[in-house]
């Protein structure tokens, strides 16, 4: 399962945060879309991020194993060329 932000109107030049849950394997990355074409990882990963995996009985998981996230991220990263700088009191 995949879930994804990105801080931008379209693909171009846009700041975007990835989620991919996996069970064990589950991570957090920072990519950096520079137009129509497949995002890349940002070479800063300015990103704290933990997940874990929910315990319980095989007949709730559905399927599909639950993952909890908990992220970090500065609201300006300094890395002002591939970072979107998130201003306290401005909507997004």
């Amino acid at each position: 399962m995949w879930f994804s932000i990105g801080f931008g109107k379209n693909m171009n030049q846009t700041d975007m945060i990835v989620w991919h849950a996996n069970g064990k394997d589950s991570e957090v990355i920072d990519y950096f879309s520079k137009g129509k074409y497949t995002p890349q990882p940002d070479e800063e990963q300015n990103l704290e991020a933990w997940h874990n995996l929910i315990e319980a009985s095989e007949e709730d998981l559905d399927d599909y194993p639950k993952v909890n996230f908990l992220i970090y991220r500065d609201l300006d990263t300094g890395d002002a060329e591939k970072d979107f700088l998130i201003e306290l009191d401005t909507e997004l």
